[in-house]
């Protein structure tokens, strides 16, 4: 018997392809296994191939799958350990990274690397103590995407975790680069975000989708002249309320700032925001070998968004403790360098140049600025679906 529960990414898919996606079987074979009565839903047995799935819900196969590929241990996978203890681990994962096996990615992904690296987390996987699929993973990063994560190294510390973040009680900040001048210091985007009818690997804003909330603070404003992303761009330190996939990225896009690279969503390439491609392109994105080592031209693996703080109660002692990640040094360059090339562009209130912080200042003291200074008098954005 081979059972998985139902990630949050695959929530309201048909069940013959979650079949493919956790098992690793085609589409012809899950199909089958659902005609014979061998596919169990919560307990029931699949009526259709169809049928719906819902995040949370176990799915069960009454035999065993020949191609079920599960994760294995890679200690090829490149990422950085933050903290460690007994019971939970926080890593920096680096863009190009998959946390997870999901459809056309079957090897390679964090799981596997976290599975070589903490042998307590293997053998409990082992022992079935854990989630098949996703052992220790009580949230995610997209591909893309670079930062941090927590990782709950036993049953309990999974549970507590997960629990914190249903209560919203986990802090998790990002900064982000969008395009375009944002001229309100503060702002919260308000708006349900669902799966788009036909692209379902595409997020949006829906009226039947999931209630998402994001609040952003200005860092800095870098000027004009873009080609036709000629509003310039906004650095955003960005604090999730919610865990929605993609939800920076579609609320960015939502409200007319998409993320810089985030082609996805309407963002501007690399190039096309005027940020350094052969900086992007020398960073550490991924696994050794992957796109874009060594400094030569490769598409761009990643787009500007980066988890740089992390917040949460130690599920044992109950302790807060904070974490800390820098810009990587292909995004730190490349703003860097977009800062000066556009060093005289026209800035909103009648200022000019790139409004940067002090070079000895670090985000997290520029954050706190904004929000003490402009907490009286600011205004914020807000968008209801």
């Amino acid at each position: 018997m081979s059972a998985w529960v139902i990630p949050p990414e695959l929530d309201g898919e048909r069940v013959d392809r979650v079949l493919c996606v956790l098992a690793g079987v085609s589409r012809r074979e899950a199909a089958q296994l659902v005609e014979i009565g061998q596919v169990l839903v919560g307990g029931s047995v699949a009526g259709a191939k169809s049928m719906a799935v819902r995040e949370g819900e176990t799915v069960e196969c009454a035999v065993q799958l020949a191609g079920d590929r599960g994760p294995h241990a890679d200690p090829g996978v490149g990422f950085r350990t933050v903290y460690q203890d007994e019971i939970l681990a926080v890593v920096d994962k680096p863009a190009g990274v998959v946390v997870h096996r999901g459809a056309g990615w079957k090897s390679a992904t964090l799981v596997d690397g976290l599975l070589a690296r903490f042998p307590g987390l293997e053998e409990l996987w082992r022992q079935g103590a854990l989630d098949p699929v996703r052992p220790g993973i009580v949230h995610r990063l997209d591909r893309e995407t670079s930062g941090l994560m927590v990782v709950g190294l036993t049953p309990e510390a999974v549970d507590c975790l997960s629990d914190q973040i249903r209560r919203r009680e986990v802090k998790r900040s990002y900064l982000a680069l969008v395009a375009g001048i944002l001229t309100e210091d503060e702002g919260v985007v308000e708006a349900p975000v669902g799966r788009l009818k036909g692209r379902r690997r595409d997020m949006g804003v829906l009226a039947s989708g999931r209630p998402a909330v994001t609040r952003y603070e200005v860092l800095q404003r870098l000027g004009a002249g873009l080609d036709r992303f000629d509003a310039g761009l906004t650095l955003l330190e960005v604090h999730l309320e919610t865990g929605r996939t993609h939800q920076i990225r579609v609320h960015t896009s939502a409200i007319g700032h998409p993320v810089a690279g985030d082609v996805r969503y309407g963002g501007p390439t690399f190039e096309a925001a005027g940020l350094r491609t052969d900086a992007v392109a020398a960073g550490t994105v991924g696994s050794a070998g992957g796109p874009g080592f060594g400094g030569q031209p490769a598409p761009v693996a990643r787009i500007f968004l980066h988890a740089h703080r992390l917040s949460l109660a130690h599920p044992v002692t109950g302790e807060v403790m904070e974490w800390g990640s820098p810009l990587p040094p292909e995004l730190a360059g490349a703003l860097a360098a977009a800062g000066a090339a556009l060093a005289g562009g026209h800035q909103p209130g009648g200022g000019s140049g790139s409004q940067e912080r002090p070079s000895n200042e670090s985000p997290f003291s520029r954050s706190t600025a904004v929000k003490t200074s402009h907490s009286a008098g600011s205004t914020s954005t807000t968008i209801r679906g």
